[in-house]
């Protein structure tokens, strides 16, 4: 028996090896297994931290004998030296793939015939001389070693053969390659403080990963360390997003360079700071178009301090800008490049945590990089860490989608920004209009649909924010009723359209509608000796209780502001409709029976619509006021809350029919079925504005009920503000009868 052939031969590993050239981790080398995936996420076989790689990015495999390299679905893309990897390619020794700003190196130990990497060789673009491929393996009867044996004194052979024809490696390289590219130097920085008085109090260059900024992930944004830098990235539109030293600061100067990283517009980035929670804090905003703005927000509510204005100090597009804020007391001084921009004196806050942040407006995608922070304070003042800190989100957990059993790979979920979102449009063919005057025979049954709660906003990501340049205020002022939960009641409020100047108009009041003047409001009333429906003058003591029983619910003045129609359940167990004639009241009916229905409301023309039944079918309906010419406008039985454009020729709607709470809308004549809102968590109740040019609705999405905003086709959603607290409750003093939100209005006026 041999006497080695129980021994283990030790040397060199023959297994190929990923090295990176450029980015974080530069010279860190990897032994590749036969499936390598390389991307962000923990899962991968090669995590990298670099913000422009994809969750999963590409892969190594071993295929046939040869090293193949292969994209999954990456949102930037991968380059094998220095061309797009659109299919699946072979590496040879040598092969640099280009993954963002990292690059890799493919080093097969078994091919020295190849040059050595020198690092100084890395591209982020353009094109590589060929890499010599090795040819897939072929089976062999010559044993493993002698095979190998034969390739090493062959491929000495050809090595001193190349260095007679070539020279050094050293000099091939660098006569092909270009050289590596270099982040431009910002001569602007200043290194010491406007006042010389300051001592240099904190810094961060993002070298380490640890310094105390948080990374989190979520569905449409990003924060995270990266290539020496502090990167925030948001991939959809009207979202603000910022990271905090979590470190409390008074008196100070504050630096930082500021890079968006993307030929994007729409957007802005910046400098918070003084902040002492998410509703309270200054921001000084820099816009990709080279203006600037200085803000204020208190209490929800914000304040303009130097309103949008152009500066040549400003850096524009795809650039980097040197922001600095100087804050002494109550004097607010912000600069840009060295040069001073803008002071102000406000004393609102006086301290608190600093950062930065940026966001987009009716653009889709921010990415901005931030370095080189530097804070300088007062010799004896103490720039405090803060106990609790910003929280961090993890990184959400991802179950790869199943190819096939040999090859389970994960691909990206698209981000707003990869895969734009497209309306869902209904055919009228899935809408069939019903014209005949038959009487009613379906039932309207109580809705039971379950709420959805979404998961809240993380407290560092808002929709609040400053008006983006150029657009204003919407006019006119819109009220809404609040549940307030510690009294088991409702309250209505009047707000302009960006929650300021928000006053209580009613206690223990709900289902607000106003007249054409916006100055008298039919309302529920919940109180316990008042209950019913009242007509009253904002800011009057008078009113008129028109609807005495309690079962009556969801007013509505008429074009004329003449009369009005609601729905009760007064001596019956389904709802019907009801108007008032005079002091007195009248059920409207078809054919002799009453017209079984809810949430009405009016056309200009003084037909109603109203969630009902026609022919055993039922959702939206329109009739005249006589119950004659009725017409199915939804096929729904959860179609609800209709509101009709002031033009009178769409209704907009609720629904669940998708499976959580959207709006849509339709035709007057049943036509031309849309939905406007696909966002997590439930949008409804819908109301135009008095131009018809903008819908309102109530949306959770965020984690708490808001009023939002979108046009008549659904585009440019956001936030016009929080409502601070819920729509959604049942009433304490008749549980019997509220209904919660599903029989609530928001009313906008001019």
């Amino acid at each position: 028996m041999d006497k080695h052939s129980d021994s283990t031969v030790v040397g060199p590993s023959l297994v190929p090896k990923l090295k990176i050239l450029r980015g974080d981790g530069q010279g860190t080398e990897y032994t590749l297994k036969f499936k390598t995936r390389i991307g962000r996420e923990t899962d991968n076989t090669i995590v990298l931290n670099d913000p422009k790689i994809s969750r999963y990015h590409c892969q190594v495999t071993f295929e046939d004998g040869q090293w193949m390299a292969t994209d999954l679905g990456s949102a930037n893309g991968t380059l094998l030296d220095g061309m797009p990897l659109a299919v699946p390619q072979p590496l040879g020794h040598g092969s640099q793939l280009t993954l963002g700003d990292t690059v890799l190196a493919f080093v097969d130990p078994m091919d020295a015939s190849e040059l050595p990497i020198d690092p100084r060789a890395t591209i982020i673009g353009g094109k590589l001389p060929p890499r010599k491929v090795s040819p897939p393996a072929k089976k062999s009867s010559v044993p493993v070693w002698l095979g190998r044996a034969a390739m090493v004194l062959g491929l000495i052979a050809v090595i001193v053969l190349l260095l007679k024809l070539r020279g050094t490696p050293g000099e091939k390289i660098a006569a092909t390659t270009p050289a590596p590219a270099v982040k431009p130097t910002i001569d602007l920085i200043r290194t010491t403080p406007v006042n010389k008085a300051l001592v240099l109090k904190y810094e961060d260059d993002f070298s380490d990963s640890n310094s105390g900024w948080d990374d989190a992930f979520g569905q449409s944004f990003t924060k995270q360390y990266g290539n020496n830098q502090y990167h925030i990235e948001i991939t959809t539109s009207n979202l603000v997003v910022w990271g905090l030293a979590n470190r409390n600061a008074g008196d100070f100067e504050m630096e930082v360079e500021a890079t968006s990283e993307l030929p994007e517009s729409g957007i802005t980035y910046g400098i918070i700071f003084r902040y002492v929670d998410a509703n309270n804090y200054y921001r000084f905003d820099v816009a990709d178009d080279g203006f600037f703005l200085l803000t204020k927000f208190q209490n929800g509510v914000w304040e303009t301090l130097v309103d949008w204005t152009a500066s040549d100090a400003i850096t524009k597009g795809q650039a980097t800008n040197v922001l600095k804020v100087s804050a002494f007391g109550d004097k607010i001084t912000v600069y840009a490049n060295g040069q001073e921009l803008a002071t102000v004196v406000d004393d609102t806050f006086t301290d608190g945590n600093f950062g930065f942040f940026t966001s987009t407006f009716e653009g889709e995608h921010s990415w901005v990089s931030f370095d080189n922070l530097k804070l300088w304070a007062p010799e004896s003042a103490q720039v405090a860490l803060i106990p609790t800190p910003t929280p961090t989100v993890p990184a959400l957990p991802t179950t790869p989608p199943v190819k096939t059993e040999e090859d389970r790979l994960p691909t990206d979920t698209p981000t707003p920004a990869e895969t734009p979102a497209t309306e869902a449009t209904v055919e009228p063919a899935d809408v069939t209009p019903i014209t005949t005057t038959e009487t009613l025979t379906g039932s309207v049954t109580a809705i039971t649909a379950t709420l959805v709660a979404p998961t809240p906003l993380p407290d560092f990501v808002t929709h609040d924010q400053p008006l983006a340049r150029g657009t204003s205020r919407l006019a006119g002022k819109i009220i809404f009723p609040v549940y307030d939960a510690a009294r088991g009641t409702y309250d209505i409020f009047r707000a302009n359209t960006d929650g300021s100047d928000r006053e209580l108009l009613f206690a223990d009041a709900s289902q607000p509608a106003a007249n054409n003047a916006g100055d008298i409001i039919a309302f529920r009333s919940w109180k316990a000796d008042e209950r019913g429906l009242i007509s009253q003058k904002i800011g009057a003591t008078d009113k008129w209780i028109f609807e005495p029983f309690f079962e009556s619910a969801s007013p509505a003045f008429s074009p004329n502001d003449d009369f009005f129609i609601f729905h009760s359940r007064a001596g019956r167990n389904t709802p019907a409709l009801y108007r008032t004639v005079g002091t007195e009241r009248d059920v409207l009916r078809r054919q002799s029976n009453p017209i079984e229905g809810e949430m009405p409301a009016f056309t200009p023309d003084a037909r109603v619509v109203y969630r009902g039944c026609l022919n055993n079918a039922c959702g939206i309906v329109r009739t005249n006021l006589d119950g004659g010419d009725p017409l199915l406008l939804t096929d729904n039985a959860n179609d609800t809350a209709p509101a009709v454009s002031p033009d009178g020729k769409t209704v907009a709607f609720m629904s669940d029919r998708e499976g959580d709470w959207d709006v849509f809308t339709i035709g007057i004549d049943g036509q031309n079925l849309r939905q406007l809102t696909t966002g997590n968590g439930s949008d409804g109740l819908p109301v135009w504005s008095p131009d018809g040019n903008t819908l309102a609705f109530v949306s959770n999405r965020d984690g708490e009920w808001a009023i939002w905003a979108m046009s008549p086709g659904g585009d440019n959603e956001r936030q016009l503000f929080k409502l601070n607290g819920s729509i959604d409750g049942i009433v304490q003093v008749d549980t019997a009868h509220s209904f919660g939100w599903l029989e609530e209005h928001i009313v906008w006026t001019k």
